[in-house]
C-alpha cells in the first residue's frame, strides 16, 4: 500500500509530466519504497535461518 501511494502521489501530485514520464515516475517511486525491504530480506537469507538451530 506505502508504494503504491507513494507511487501515485509522486507521479500525479509533484509533476507536470503526462504519459510515458509520469508512468515512469510511477514505478520508480514504486520501487524506491521496496528497495530497503528487498535488502533487509537479502540480508536475511544470506545470514540464513541461525534461529531454527536452537
Amino acid at each position: 500500500m506505502a508504494g503504491l501511494a507513494f507511487g501515485w502521489v509522486m507521479a500525479f501530485v509533484y509533476t507536470e509530466n503526462q504519459g510515458l514520464e509520469q508512468a515512469l515516475i510511477f514505478i520508480s517511486s514504486f520501487g524506491v519504497v521496496h528497495v530497503p525491504a528487498a535488502f533487509i530480506l537479502q540480508l536475511k537469507h544470506w545470514r540464513g535461518n541461525e534461529s531454527d538451530e536452537d
